[in-house]
C-alpha cells in the first residue's frame, strides 16, 4: 500500500520501488528517524575507524534529530541539512532543485541524505515534491532515505505507524535495529494503515479542515 501511494503521489515509474528491499514500516516517522540515525552513525564510524561521526541538523528542528545523534554518539552540528520539507516550523518547500543538489552532494561526500517528509500532504494548492521524485529522476536510490507517517496526512497520530523509504543498504540496517531495539507496527495496525495509505478522500477533507482554520486565524 506504501509502494502504491508513493508512486501515485510522485509519479515514481513502475517498479522504481521494490517493497522487500526500498520500504520498511515504523511505529510512526519518529522511530524510522531515530534508528535511521543509529544505522547511519555505526555505519560512517566503522568507516572511519571508530571515529565519532558528526550529523547536521537543524536549528530549530524535531527533538529526535538531537536526541538520535547523542544516543548514537556522534557529533551535532547545526545547519541546514538534515532536512524536513515542508518544515516545520518555518512552512518553507524544498522544490526539486534544492533537493536535486542536496542528494548530488550527498552523495559526492559520501553521507546519507534524510529527508523528513511528514506534512507533505498539507499544502494549500500545488502538492510539493518529494526526495523519492528527485532520485527517479536520477534512477538511484543511493544514499537516500525518506520519512512519512499517518499523523499528519491522515490526522492518526495514536495510530503510531509510518514508513521509511529508500536505498536498500540503509532500509537492511535500520531493519536490522529495529529487530534488536525496536518493533515492528502489529498486524492490526499495519490493516489499519493499508485502508489509510490506500484512500485520499480522508486526507483531501483533512486539507479543507486545515485551510478552514488558517482562514479563520
Amino acid at each position: 500500500a506504501v509502494q502504491a501511494w508513493l508512486t501515485r503521489r510522485y509519479a515514481l515509474p513502475a517498479g522504481f520501488l521494490d517493497p522487500a528491499r526500498h520500504i520498511v514500516p515504523v511505529a510512526g516517522s519518529r522511530e524510522g528517524l531515530f534508528f535511521a540515525v543509529q544505522a547511519a552513525v555505526a555505519a560512517k564510524r566503522a568507516q572511519l575507524g571508530g571515529v565519532a561521526p558528526v550529523v547536521l541538523l537543524p536549528d530549530p528542528g524535531y527533538h529526535v534529530y538531537a536526541g538520535a545523534t547523542a544516543a548514537a554518539g556522534a557529533e551535532a552540528i547545526y545547519v541546514t541539512a538534515f532536512l524536513c520539507s515542508p518544515a516545520n516550523p518555518q512552512g518553507a518547500v524544498a522544490d526539486a532543485a534544492r533537493l536535486a543538489a542536496a542528494l548530488g552532494h550527498a552523495r559526492r561526500h559520501g553521507y546519507v541524505l534524510a529527508v523528513d517528509e511528514c506534512y507533505s500532504e498539507i499544502y494549500a494548492a500545488e502538492a510539493p515534491t518529494g526526495g523519492l521524485r528527485v532520485a527517479a529522476d536520477g534512477g538511484s536510490l543511493e544514499g537516500l532515505l525518506v520519512f512519512n507517517s499517518l499523523s499528519k496526512r491522515s490526522g492518526a497520530p495514536g495510530l503510531r505507524l509510518g514508513f521509511v523509504a529508500g536505498d536498500p543498504a540503509l532500509i537492511r540496517a535500520i531493519e536490522g535495529f529495529l529487530r534488536f531495539g525496536g518493533a515492528g507496527p502489529g498486524l492490526p495496525l499495519l490493516a489499519a494503515g493499508e485502508a489509510l495509505w490506500s484512500d485520499e478522500a480522508h486526507v483531501v477533507a483533512n486539507r479543507a479542515y486545515y485551510d478552514r482554520n488558517l482562514r479563520l486565524a
